[in-house]
């Protein structure tokens, strides 16, 4: 009686096994199928998230006087004061390739050199508001040139510009 219970469990388990494993082989496309449908979500949500932290602009041209403009009134809020801001471009070589496609969407580096007065106070919040704005800007290059007069610190600024093509 005993052994016979114990067979018969171990045949009931093993039953129990073989049809769990029928039934997932059985689901697993559709498990597949939902988990890339999930990754796929994932995927744009990330894009999207990604493509707010660009600067919206149509062209190159306006994205850079658009980058000093908010440049110049941050660094005004901040006190900063301001002795220059240059756009920096690559040589036409560079940009000629990125430029075969203008009526596309691409991404494009908008490349600034900024010097200011060497306060350190107003250069701290000038950077603090930098990295509180929504649109990514990053500081390639922070120097801080104490022994010139009058003292300066220059900086060079990079953000990504997502270039609409024409607007018309």
């Amino acid at each position: 009686g005993r052994d016979r219970g114990n067979a018969d469990r171990r045949t009931g388990r093993a039953h129990e096994g073989r049809t769990a494993r029928q039934r997932l082989l059985r689901d697993l496309p559709a498990l597949r199928l939902r988990r890339r449908a999930q990754c796929a979500e994932d995927a744009r949500q990330q894009v999207g998230a990604l493509r707010s932290m660009l600067w919206p602009e149509t062209d190159l041209g306006v994205a850079e006087a658009a980058a000093q403009d908010w440049l110049r009134a941050l660094a005004n809020k901040s006190r900063l004061g301001i002795r220059n801001l240059a756009v920096s471009r690559p040589a036409a070589s560079a940009t000629a390739a990125s430029a075969a496609a203008p009526s596309v969407a691409s991404v494009q580096a908008v490349r600034l050199r900024m010097t200011t007065d060497l306060n350190r106070t107003a250069l701290t919040a000038f950077l603090a508001e930098l990295a509180r704005n929504e649109q990514v800007v990053i500081v390639d290059r922070l120097a801080l040139r104490t022994a010139s007069q009058p003292p300066v610190a220059e900086m060079d600024l990079r953000l990504l510009a997502s270039l609409r093509g024409d607007a018309k």
